[in-house]
């Protein structure tokens, strides 16, 4: 008899109250995502999973508490919201000012074509990924950064990381400003008006450890399989859909598979990553202090950012054909209008199937180490939501019915991973592996 893999929405609601109600913002190496990662670590111990632990490793906490951006033109002063960038620099304590100039994508080109000595620079889109930008921008002799994540065109600002590695490449204040902010200034510019934009950040940063949790569920053989969520939250909201939601997936399907009346082949880790928001650092330093572990897995699943209330269903596969074609028949849409085979009554959960590498992402350090992944997520447009990184990242917009949805087909990707002889090898085959290889050195080397 098939087990009964079929998730409850009341579960889901209890984690999220716990971690966002009662928690609430999880910035990465602060005492609440180290509650975060205790109460994960209780709810594993309390299902009576083995070798629950915390691990902790070095990171920087950073804050603030004034971050102030004001802009000049001859009718007088304005002020607009503003977040600083994830561990950047401060200010001096009177701020910085300067005339803004716009610099588009602030590639070598557009910094060339103007004088931005002691400027303020409005940059349209986030550095994307190109850590030779922030070393450019180091160097420009500009005296501060206005960022627009132009991926949300909304009238609030948004919160910008960086890899963790790359704190110390750009010394100037850093800060994002809303969509719509950044249009009218470069609306302003356009025009011919002379615009004087006043910076002010008192940011700070220390030494201080995050923090990975993890529970097995063991199995009889020497394979492992990774199902998780991160643990932290963007400096703003509490990380309700982004990643409270994978968290909560991933505690449920422990309790889905734990009362399994038969031991797995493969030891299921369920696992809670510190500091993915700043490239998944956390994820990093778990396969560094695992790498045996890791070099056994036979499938990681990623559950980030899956409980939006409106939107669709997409999980990104890096691995062998044969992995793409096993959640196509498992969860996914193998042809419009099909139906997945032996759908758990009340699931009623599909998802697009996207063979795609993506380093942004906790699943992406087993990728480098050849472990295939499933990365399950949930978008209400275009490749994003709405609330991403935003203070809107807060319970009204997820919803415990679609987050159950997803932890029934994520216990049964997790099943036939662990229980059974699925249909597919240990293996990342090109072109995925290019990828990985080139996506690894630009952001790791």
């Amino acid at each position: 008899m098939k087990p009964d893999l079929t998730a409850s929405a009341k579960h889901i609601q209890a984690h999220l109250d716990a971690l966002c109600a009662d928690i609430g913002n999880r910035l990465a190496a602060s005492d609440n995502e180290r509650l975060g990662a205790e109460y994960v670590g209780d709810y594993l111990q309390s299902l009576g999973l083995s070798g629950v632990a915390l691990e902790d490793f070095p990171f920087h906490e950073w804050g603030y508490d004034t971050c102030e951006v004001a802009w000049k033109t001859s009718s007088g002063w304005s002020e607009i919201e503003t977040i600083p960038v994830a561990s950047s620099q401060p200010t001096p304590a009177d701020g910085v000012a300067g005339r803004l100039v716009c610099v588009d994508n602030a590639l070598p080109a557009d910094l060339a074509r103007q004088d931005v000595r002691d400027k303020i620079l409005l940059i349209w889109g986030p550095h994307g990924g190109d850590s030779s930008k922030l070393a450019a921008l180091n160097e420009c002799g500009a005296a501060g950064i206005l960022w627009v994540d132009d991926r949300l065109p909304f009238d609030w600002p948004v919160s910008i990381g960086t890899p963790y590695d790359w704190r110390n490449i750009c010394q100037l204040p850093q800060v994002c400003v809303a969509y719509t902010d950044a249009w009218e200034l470069h609306a302003l510019v356009s025009a011919g008006a002379s615009v004087r934009v006043r910076l002010r950040s008192d940011l700070w940063s220390k030494p201080k450890p995050s923090v990975n949790v993890f529970g097995d569920l063991p199995g009889s053989g020497d394979e492992f399989v990774h199902v998780g969520g991160h643990l932290d939250s963007v400096v703003v909201g509490t990380g309700a859909d982004d990643d409270a939601s994978g968290v909560a997936v991933t505690l449920e399907v422990a309790r889905l598979l734990g009362q399994i009346d038969a031991t797995p082949l493969r030891t299921v880790r369920f696992i809670g990553y510190g500091a993915e928001e700043q490239l998944s650092e956390g994820a990093r330093r778990y396969v560094a202090a695992h790498r045996d572990e890791v070099d056994r897995t036979r499938l990681c699943i990623q559950l980030d950012s899956v409980g939006s209330i409106a939107g669709r269903n997409e999980c990104r596969v890096v691995g062998p054909p044969e992995l793409t074609s096993h959640v196509r028949e498992l969860v996914g849409l193998p042809e419009l209008g099909a139906v997945p085979a032996d759908v758990p009554e009340g699931c009623g959960y599909s998802c697009s199937v996207i063979e795609e590498v993506s380093p942004y992402s906790d699943m992406f350090p087993y990728n480098i180490h050849g472990a295939p992944s499933l990365w399950l997520y949930r978008t209400n447009m275009p490749g994003m939501r709405f609330f991403h990184h935003a203070e809107l990242d807060d319970l009204p917009v997820v919803s415990a019915d679609e987050i159950a949805r997803c932890a029934t087909a994520t216990a049964r990707l997790a099943h036939a991973a662990a229980f059974t002889d699925p249909p597919y090898a240990r293996a990342i085959p090109e072109p995925f592996a290019g990828q990985i290889e080139e996506m690894s050195k630009r952001f790791f080397e």
